[in-house]
C-alpha cells in the first residue's frame, strides 16, 4: 500500500492490468525510486512523484467504452466469461424501451434498445446460469486507459458497485406499486432481479 493511503481507506480497489494479448499482465507504471525494479513510471508515460512526498506515479487517465459483442454470443459460457457490467431488468424502463429478440442460443435472451442499433452498448443480455438464476448484463465494457500513450489499461470495476442495491430498490418499488399493503421481504442475494 502506498504510504499516503490510510489502511482503513475504502477509496481503492484491486485492478487487473490488461496485457497486449487480451490477458492480464503484472506490469503497471512504477516509480524507480519506490521499488527495486521500476519502469520509469511506465516508460515515462506518467510523471514520477518525489520519494520524499510519498513517491508513486501521477498518470493521466481516460475511460473508453466498448460494445463487448457485435453479434450473438456463442454460448452461455461465452456470455458469462465476457460480460461484466450489470443491467436493470428491461421491465424497469418505460414500455417499448427495449425489444425482446427471438432466442438464438439456449439460455440467452437479448433485448435491443428501441432507440439504438442491434448489439450496441445499450443491448441487454439476460443469461440463465447453471443454477437457473437469471443474470442481466449490458453489452458494455469500460476500460480505464493510463498514461500519455494509454498503453496501460484495466477494466473499470467500480462503476456499478451499487447496482445490486439499486435493483433491489426497484424491486421494492414494483412490489409496492402492485401490492401496496404487502410486507417487503429482505432478499438473499440470489433473489435480486439483476445479479452479477
Amino acid at each position: 500500500m502506498h504510504p499516503h493511503v490510510r489502511l482503513d481507506n475504502r477509496n481503492f480497489f484491486k485492478v487487473y492490468w490488461e496485457g497486449g494479448d487480451g490477458g492480464y499482465q503484472a506490469d503497471y507504471p512504477k516509480n524507480d525510486a519506490d521499488v527495486e525494479v521500476g519502469n520509469s513510471c511506465g516508460n515515462n508515460n506518467c510523471e514520477p512523484l518525489p520519494a520524499d512526498g510519498g513517491g508513486g506515479c501521477l498518470c493521466k487517465t481516460s475511460i473508453k467504452r466498448y460494445a463487448v459483442f457485435k453479434d450473438m454470443p456463442k454460448s452461455v459460457d461465452d456470455a458469462l466469461s465476457k460480460l461484466t457490467m450489470g443491467a436493470f431488468d428491461t421491465l424497469a424502463y418505460e414500455a417499448e424501451s427495449y425489444v425482446k429478440q427471438d432466442p438464438l442460443v439456449p439460455g440467452i435472451t437479448v433485448y435491443f434498445a428501441a432507440s439504438g442499433k442491434p448489439y450496441d452498448m445499450e443491448t441487454v443480455f439476460e443469461v440463465e446460469d447453471a443454477h437457473g438464476r437469471l443474470l442481466r448484463f449490458k453489452n458494455t465494457k469500460e476500460v480505464v486507459r493510463v498514461g500519455e500513450d494509454e498503453s496501460y489499461a484495466f477494466r473499470n470495476v467500480s462503476r456499478n458497485k451499487y447496482l445490486p442495491l439499486v435493483c433491489y430498490l426497484v424491486h421494492i418499488q414494483k412490489i409496492k406499486l402492485t401490492h401496496p399493503h404487502s410486507l417487503i421481504p429482505l432478499p438473499y442475494r440470489h433473489q435480486v432481479s439483476c445479479l452479477f
